[in-house]
């Protein structure tokens, strides 16, 4: 589905306006997601979700949990390794969306320098 704001009498006053004051000319177009099926959106949404589980295992070799855990009870005193392991594991965990985002955001970014005509009509 295309959606555009044009210079038209028909585009609505609600849109008009929104369309003066941000001073361009919206559109919410991607000729990618017009001709994804539901199997394509399965397999895509997989490969995400592949992708952050292997980025969350990465970090979870990389960083010394054990070396930080003793860190943090020198500087601030003893505590539960259970509520440490909660807040280390939410902590890599957001860190992982967060490179998972930048990951998928310049892949499409890439994509989109490769391919600039399809995103036009």
């Amino acid at each position: 589905m295309v959606w555009q704001i044009h210079d038209g009498h028909n585009a609505g006053s609600h849109f008009h306006k929104l369309r003066n004051h941000l001073g361009c000319c919206l559109t919410v177009q991607s000729q990618a997601f017009r001709v994804m099926k539901p199997l394509n959106i399965i397999i895509t949404w997989l490969i995400e979700l592949l992708s952050l589980s292997i980025i969350f295992t990465i970090l979870c070799f990389i960083v010394p949990d054990e070396e930080i855990f003793s860190w943090y009870e020198d500087k601030y005193g003893m505590m539960a390794e259970n509520h440490w392991y909660d807040g280390y594991t939410t902590i890599l965990m957001l860190v992982a969306i967060c490179l998972n985002c930048i990951l998928i955001w310049s892949l499409v970014s890439l994509y989109q320098k490769k391919h600039p005509t399809e995103l036009e009509e």
